[in-house]
């Protein structure tokens, strides 16, 4: 019987941060988002901790880092604006998606394509 022999590989392990971490909005960027969410839409802000407010800016932001498409980031922004039975419209997604947008540094995804706005009451946050 032949000896066998055993090769072993070095392994390294090498701390990195997660995918989510690299994506996270800084204390004052959640600071001012939560600012800013409070004053335009006081509909969905009353009676609501800031946190999860912060978490809407850091969950857009994170969907925005790595790319989601644009319909998927607005149906989730509406859906976590949601606060008490108030839940914003159409327009009002768009624009909160826009706000987190600025907190988001290189991190845009493209514009969504143009889309017919007969009545005119697509809003958006940016001045």
């Amino acid at each position: 019987m032949a000896p066998t022999t055993t090769t072993t590989r070095p392994t390294t392990t090498t701390a990195t941060a997660s995918p989510a971490a690299a994506y996270e909005p800084t204390d004052a960027d959640s600071a001012a988002f939560v600012t800013a969410f409070r004053a335009a839409y006081p509909e969905m802000s009353n009676g609501r901790q800031d946190n999860p407010i912060a978490n809407l800016l850091e969950n857009t932001y994170q969907e925005i880092s790595v790319g989601k498409e644009f319909s998927i980031i607005a149906s989730n922004v509406g859906k976590r604006a949601e606060h008490q039975g108030v839940c914003p419209t159409p327009a009002q997604s768009q624009a909160i998606y826009d706000l987190a947008d600025g907190y988001c540094p290189g991190a845009s995804v493209p514009p969504p394509p143009a889309r017919s706005d007969p009545g005119g009451t697509r809003a958006s946050s940016r001045a």
